[in-house]
């Protein structure tokens, strides 16, 4: 309404005053020119507006190289690769050692030094008492009976372990399956194979008689363990059945089987004086 009533008053002094109208008039050519010549924002080229555009900036500002950005090398993914790969196998390797720690804390070492010490010496006997029929091909033999002896050790001692994870936790915490490094399913596994395979050595190369001399030893090393006989709850019985093992089978098999690879027959001697 304003701009109306201001249009409408010019016109009107414009109509009076024929001298109003020309300065009115030359003031609006001069203010046309003025607005004429104010600098106007130039319109960029086509080719700035297609370098300005988001998807330019991301793929145009890549320099570009037989048609593969640069950036790092291909040696440096090869390195990376091989450096996973070195951490892999030594994360596996590390594994693999605490496995095999853990193995070998399963299976009681001193009992295994006890038992290759008490074999060995019972060999070295029977061999003393007949030089002239060493042959050194029964010392795979040999090998072959420690190897049996050390696996029934194995099952004896683990499957002691296995049901004495509560008492173990206390006294003895140090052992794999009750410091946790052993789980109980992968001793069982080991317990199994241990058996099974000290049963194969002794019933392939020593005869009925002295695998059923192993399997009275399984026996009671099963017994003294596992409930509900759970006979190391007695102590009498207990001390019976570890001496019949460690004591009785263990020197007599030995010596027997010793004098049997050697084609003797067993022989009781009384100590002369």
């Amino acid at each position: 309404m304003a701009l109306l009533s201001s249009s409408s008053h010019r016109t009107s002094l414009a109509s009076s005053c024929p001298q109003f109208y020309a300065a009115t008039s030359h003031a609006d050519s001069i203010g046309f020119r003025h607005r004429s010549r104010l600098p106007t924002r130039p319109r960029p080229p086509i080719s700035f507006l297609r370098a300005s555009s988001p998807t330019h900036s991301l793929l145009g500002a890549i320099p570009r190289s037989h048609g593969r950005p640069r950036g790092r090398s291909p040696r440096f993914f090869v390195s990376a690769c091989s450096k996973a790969d070195a951490a892999g196998s030594s994360t596996l390797t590390t594994k693999l050692s605490e496995f095999r720690d853990s193995c070998w804390r399963f299976l009681r070492p001193h009992t295994i030094r006890g038992t290759a010490l008490g074999s060995i010496a019972l060999v070295a006997k029977a061999l003393m008492e007949n030089p002239n029929l060493i042959n050194w091909w029964l010392t795979f033999k040999a090998f072959y009976g420690l190897a049996a002896l050390i696996c029934g050790n194995g099952y004896i001692v683990g499957i002691n372990q296995i049901y004495d994870i509560g008492i173990d936790k206390v006294n003895k915490p140090y052992l794999p399956i009750a410091a946790g490094d052993l789980s109980v399913q992968s001793a069982w596994i080991l317990v199994l194979l241990f058996a099974a395979a000290g049963l194969l050595i002794v019933a392939w190369n020593f005869g009925p008689f002295i695998t059923s001399l192993y399997c009275l030893g399984l026996f009671l090393g099963t017994i003294y363990s596992v409930p509900p006989f759970r006979l190391k709850r007695f102590p009498v019985v207990a001390f019976l059945i570890i001496a019949t093992v460690r004591g009785f089978l263990l020197n007599f098999g030995v010596y027997y089987a010793t004098r049997a690879a050697l084609g003797l027959s067993f022989k009781w001697r009384h100590m002369q004086r």
